[in-house]
């Protein structure tokens, strides 16, 4: 589950636009300021295990229940530190739809009929995760 180099140098470019930005993740909050620096460190490794773990579940939950008519290429999913999904203590995921200069993806992402596969499949993949989920 090794970030491909590509995935990695992108998100720590678009990282780099948050940077001026107060970056401290709301988990903070969760923490006795009492606490020994190890303890802290061992408590925000356990929660970031926890929340990447549930992020590839939710991932390979949609996946899963995709009804899209352009079925993805790869089987695998993929993994890089990007900002948006990093800095959450919630399960995040990034559902890349199509590409803009892409003619083909740019007509159907402006087909109703592909935004509404899209959206059931987003929600069948969330239900089906919230399920799954402990």
């Amino acid at each position: 589950m090794e970030p491909t180099e590509a995935a990695a140098y992108l998100a720590h470019q678009e990282n780099q636009l948050n940077l001026e930005k107060d970056t401290t993740p709301a988990t903070h909050e969760l923490v006795d300021p009492s606490w020994p620096p190890a303890l802290k460190a061992i408590f925000f490794d356990l929660l970031d295990q926890s929340r990447v773990r549930e992020s590839f579940l939710l991932s390979k939950t949609l996946r899963e229940n995709w009804l899209g008519h352009k079925r993805p290429k790869s089987v695998s999913v993929k993994q890089a530190p990007f900002h948006v999904v990093s800095h959450t203590h919630i399960p995040a995921t990034l559902v890349e739809l199509g590409f803009l200069t892409n003619r083909s993806d740019l007509k159907s992402l402006q087909s109703q009929a592909y935004i509404e596969t899209t959206v059931q499949s987003l929600y069948r993949g969330i239900v089906a995760f919230q399920k799954r989920a402990p």
